[in-house]
């Protein structure tokens, strides 16, 4: 059970959009933040999470650094918590939109419980933080200059070329690969088809996957689970339906090693490589 709830804090982090600082759109094309993940420990060396040291925005890492010890000692200090592990977690996303970028931490009390979630945004040319209305104002700008037609110059009038009957029928375009981005599928029948044992916490809507050595932990409306020490991203959020937790096709593509075939009835069928 700690194991899963540790996993499960973990698993939190939310993906927002980028934007710019209120400014007239550039065209340019600007690289994402270099962001390094700086372990957070507790007093008393506990490791609960992750927060993003950004390479030139030193005013804004040391704002965010606060925040987050701030945050600890709120919740986890000033309560005088008998047992300060697995109490606390922190994690966070990092989403870049050409010159901008927002980085948003989530926070999560699993002793409340509760989850929090805080935002900062960064201009990548000026190095420096920007208010979340500067923020909203430039993703306006920006999608209205994108959507903004370009004018095209009239065609030349040229003498109208003579038909000629096609001597061989165009070549066929081959179809294209089964896409299953957005799909969904039942996640405890098809993992345990590939050796699974999936173990259900109705209290933090969590389904924890174990198959020797290897540990996943999935929650309801977290598009993010830990792998290999950092955190990846889901198609979606799994959801509940019909009894059952739901997860993206891509989960056992990408972190299970498995395949995924439509069949002749439309059936997603997950197997073993």
């Amino acid at each position: 059970m700690k194991k899963s709830r540790t996993l499960a804090a973990l698993a939190l982090a939310l993906s927002l959009t980028a934007a710019s600082a209120g400014l007239a759109y550039a065209a340019d094309t600007y690289p994402n933040l270099a962001v390094t993940a700086k372990n957070y420990y507790g007093y008393y060396s506990n490791y609960v999470g992750t927060y993003p040291v950004i390479s030139g925005m030193d005013s804004l890492n040391q704002t965010i650094a606060a925040d987050v010890e701030r945050k600890y000692m709120d919740h986890v200090i000033a309560p005088r918590l008998v047992n300060q592990n697995d109490v606390f977690a922190v994690a966070y996303k990092v989403t870049n939109s050409d010159r901008y970028a927002q980085i948003t931490l989530t926070y999560t009390f699993l002793y409340e419980p509760l989850t929090e979630t805080q935002s900062y945004y960064a201009d990548k040319e000026t190095k420096r933080a920007i208010t979340a209305a500067a923020y909203k104002k430039g993703v306006e700008d920006a999608k209205a200059a994108a959507a903004a037609p370009t004018a095209v110059p009239a065609a030349p009038v040229v003498a109208a070329a003579p038909v000629v009957a096609p001597t061989a029928p165009p070549a066929a375009i081959p179809a294209p690969e089964t896409s299953f981005e957005f799909v969904t599928v039942p996640l405890r029948a098809n993992a345990e088809k590939l050796g699974f044992t999936v173990a259900w916490n109705p209290e933090l809507r969590t389904a924890v996957l174990s198959r020797g050595d290897q540990i996943f932990s999935l929650t309801e409306g977290q598009n993010l689970y830990p792998i290999g020490g950092v955190m990846a991203a889901l198609d979606s959020a799994p959801t509940v339906k019909y009894g059952s937790l739901y997860v993206p096709v891509s989960f056992f593509q990408q972190a299970l090693g498995a395949k995924a075939i439509v069949d002749a009835d439309g059936n997603v069928i997950i197997s073993a490589q």
